[in-house]
């Protein structure tokens, strides 16, 4: 009897000591914890590292550009045809500053707004318009006459070197804001627009006109008069048609379409009688349209 009462507390303790082994607990670091953790640690790691693109570790050298340079050197180009001056940053370098002599022009402090590539109009002259090209096909410009400081400048620029040249637009006299307004470009600094389907409509933002309408570097329609300024134009991409709404009131309009050469053409230009707005289109003649608001 002893025997058994000691054979069955024996038994009890032996399987009493194994449960507990069982119900010993575990820190979840030290097992699955740890590995689980190390592998998104890892994750996190890799990820990481492809964020980063070797292409982002290329930094541009900054240079100051003085427009009174006549030559290249071994950061920049130098190239002149007639009155114009195109100076572009060489390998790794980039512009940002501009000045002539030690006069500040433009200056950045912004690396994404870099320029690669300066132009001068009116090089020799006293009159000089000078073109910062940034990223992204931003662009600024200032302008200089005779005697008076440098200021940003936002008019129509020079077609070429060459002053009085047949190409050139005559323009009024005024400091009204004027900007191009590309139709490949649905908004731009100087301009919105809203679209219908396949029409967009542009207009101006601020005070500022219209005074060129081009589709990429192709030149649509151009003015220099102010009383022809444009505060809206509408491009009908499903019938390659430019509509260009003439002054203030936008009451008459000038028309023209793409022909199967690529070139635009005004539409009326064999008319035998003349627009109010000759030779601003440099496209012939027309008599303007009412216009379809």
């Amino acid at each position: 009897m002893n025997i058994n009462r000691i054979s069955t507390y024996i038994l009890v303790c032996f399987l009493t000591s194994q449960i507990r082994n069982i119900l010993v607990p575990v820190k979840g670091d030290d097992v699955l914890g740890s590995e689980s953790r190390g592998s998104s640690e890892a994750f996190t790691e890799k990820e990481g590292a492809t964020a980063t693109t070797p292409a982002e570790n290329v930094k541009k050298t900054a240079i100051e550009l003085d427009i009174k340079k006549d030559a290249g050197t071994n950061e920049f180009g130098y190239k002149k045809d007639g009155n114009v001056v195109t100076f572009t940053a060489k390998d790794n370098y980039a512009f940002n500053a501009v000045k002539q002599g030690n006069k500040e022009i433009w200056k950045t402090e912004k690396e994404f707004e870099y320029a690669t590539k300066v132009v001068l109009n009116g090089k020799g002259k006293k009159d000089k318009i000078v073109t910062i090209h940034m990223p992204n096909d931003t662009k600024k410009s200032y302008k200089k006459d005779k005697n008076n400081p440098w200021s940003e400048y936002t008019g129509p620029l020079p077609s070429n070197g060459k002053s009085g040249g047949s190409s050139a637009t005559p323009t009024d006299n005024t400091n009204e804001k004027t900007t191009a307004v590309d139709i490949d470009k649905p908004w731009d600094t100087n301009y919105i627009s809203d679209h219908d389907g396949l029409i967009l409509t542009y207009k101006p933002r601020g005070d500022y006109s219209f005074n060129i309408v081009k589709k990429g570097s192709t030149e649509i329609w151009k003015t220099g008069h102010k009383k022809e300024y444009s505060n809206k134009v509408k491009a009908d991409f499903g019938k390659n048609i430019v509509t260009v709404y003439i002054g203030t009131d936008g009451k008459s309009t000038k028309v023209y379409t793409k022909g199967s050469d690529g070139n635009w053409k005004e539409e009326g230009q064999d008319s035998t009688q003349k627009s109010s707005t000759d030779g601003s289109g440099g496209r012939g003649t027309q008599q303007s349209t009412p216009a379809t608001q």
